[in-house]
């Protein structure tokens, strides 16, 4: 099988991703390919005993990532785990923390501090939203990802939740959709990708509820979103090590409307 060149542009396999379910300890490989050609099907047979979920995909782009369309998968589609006692369902391509050690400390952190209405914005697989929504009274979780909406609505099911409810929408044009309606919430849950919030901020700075909690993966555009919000005040900050022997950090701040 020959390996992609990004340079060139030629080749077949460009990515082989490995996830693994610490807690429940499920295993997946992912063979990203940079076309339908059948060669990867030669060697799956090797991997289906060892791993819980084989899967396939596609990108044909020129871009560099380790991702692509889900193209066949061989055993399950998705493998499950567990944190607390909910279990979830993490697929090829959707977001889960890498570390469910630290991801466990961090969300009971947020369970404890969160009740009444939530919107669960930037939600991914709605795993936040599920963990929480003991305490809550509902939860609104905002994603716009095709295939993490599909892998939320099946979490939700299968920890037989009532009060979560996946809303498809880009969260500025959501944001923009409710604003005074914002109110109606007593918390945002923030955790948005590397880039932060951008343009939400100044929405979220003028309409926002009276309780924030914020989860960064990037301490540089969270000063920069909480320097915009400058209607709140930051009540706490606490880093975590998700990425043991590198730089970066996770961020769990509180803020609260001044």
């Amino acid at each position: 099988i020959s390996s992609y060149d990004y340079i060139k542009h030629k080749g077949y396999l460009r990515y082989v991703v490995f996830r693994h379910a610490k807690f429940t300890k499920q295993h997946m490989i992912n063979f990203v390919t940079a076309s339908k050609s059948k060669e990867i099907e030669k060697i799956v047979k090797y991997f289906t005993d060892e791993f819980d979920s084989v899967v396939w995909s596609i990108n044909e782009s020129k871009s560099d990532v380790s991702y692509g369309k889900t193209f066949k998968f061989w055993k399950n589609e998705f493998i499950k785990e567990k944190l607390g006692k909910k279990v979830f369902f993490i697929g090829a391509n959707s977001f889960f923390q890498s570390n469910s050690y630290i991801a466990l400390k961090i969300y009971q952190k947020i369970k404890k501090a969160v009740d009444g209405r939530v919107a669960d914005l930037y939600a991914g697989s709605a795993t936040i939203g599920i963990f929480i929504s003991d305490s809550c009274e509902s939860v609104d979780s905002v994603e716009i990802n095709d295939e993490s909406i599909k892998i939320g609505k099946k979490s939700i099911e299968e920890n037989k939740v009532k009060n979560v409810l996946m809303v498809k929408s880009d969260v500025v044009d959501y944001l923009k959709r409710i604003k005074e309606k914002c109110k109606r919430y007593n918390f945002f849950i923030l955790d948005p990708p590397r880039t932060g919030l951008q343009k939400a901020a100044e929405i979220i700075n003028k309409y926002g509820p009276t309780e924030i909690v914020y989860l960064s993966c990037n301490p540089k555009t969270f000063k920069l979103d909480v320097e915009k919000m400058d209607r709140y005040e930051l009540v706490s900050l606490e880093a975590f090590d998700m990425f043991p022997q590198t730089p970066h950090i996770e961020l769990l701040a509180f803020l609260q409307r001044k």
